[in-house]
């Protein structure tokens, strides 16, 4: 009976924290404030999402999972980003973008966890980890906001089962269930420069008038063949490596722009 007990218990508890988040996450975000909108006409733009990749495989039992992470800096994938946010950011919203060197290792401290251990609740970004980079890097360029971009996490909303995924990677699920992308799961942030705070954050997706969890699912994704996606990160041959990088870099281009236009007011 005690055993049945404590299973109630936990389905009731975790019923009420499905219906708290749902209920707290039931509009798509708002843009911002014509006034607050005014405000910002130079930016800078930073990005720390695509620093590692990973290769993760959600097998029929826990037993079969697999996860293993590369270093990609040398892919250079974030100073692409940074480039194509810029062009989209001038383009779309007529904003000034500056491009001045930055600190990698402040900045970097945007993917720490937002709490004591590795848990969903605490997982990044962690905006308040680079206040002081972004007070510092907004005073030396006379910067009106920045724009960050950094790791997220999801739910997994491609095969259903009770695992997550994010940043720059792969995701495949076990024999028979057809899931094997290449995904980008990253949030945006403007960052105000006077009080250092995200002012507005979006899932970089091309879909951004819907509920949170309806908006990540049109994150970048491409399809990936199974014979590069199941093969262990060391044995990738340089052929491989040199298309994962190029397709890593195209992947997000046609979501910058809804992403941007989300975060301001439509112009009359």
């Amino acid at each position: 009976m005690k055993f049945q007990f404590n299973q109630i218990f936990v389905r009731t508890l975790l019923l009420a924290l499905v219906t708290v988040t749902v209920a707290g996450c039931a509009t798509a975000p708002m843009p911002l404030s014509q006034e607050t909108a005014s405000r910002i006409h130079k930016i800078g733009v930073i990005s720390f999402t695509a620093k590692t990749f990973t290769r993760q495989y959600t097998g029929l039992t826990v037993f079969g999972n697999e996860k293993e992470d590369k270093d990609i800096s040398d892919w250079k994938v974030d100073e692409q980003y940074e480039t194509q946010i810029a062009y989209e950011a001038e383009k779309t919203l007529g904003l000034s973008v500056v491009k001045a060197p930055y600190s990698s290792d402040e900045f970097s401290h945007v993917n720490d966890l937002n709490g004591p251990w590795e848990a969903p609740a605490y997982w990044g970004p962690n905006w308040d980890a680079i206040a002081n980079a972004t007070k510092t890097y907004c005073s030396a360029n006379s910067l009106d906001a920045i724009l960050v971009l950094a790791k997220s996490m999801t739910y997994d909303f491609l095969a259903g089962t009770n695992q997550y995924f994010g940043g720059a990677g792969i995701y495949v699920r076990g024999p028979g269930n057809g899931v094997s992308v290449l995904h980008l799961i990253s949030k945006l942030a403007l960052l105000d420069c006077t009080t250092t705070k995200p002012i507005a954050i979006r899932t970089v997706a091309s879909n951004q008038n819907d509920m949170p969890g309806a908006i990540v699912q049109s994150a970048p994704l491409s399809p990936l063949p199974s014979e590069i996606s199941r093969r262990p990160i060391s044995e990738w041959t340089e052929e491989q490596k040199q298309h994962l990088q190029a397709e890593l870099v195209a992947l997000p281009t046609q979501t910058w722009g809804a992403t941007l236009k989300s975060m301001f007011p439509v112009k009359n």
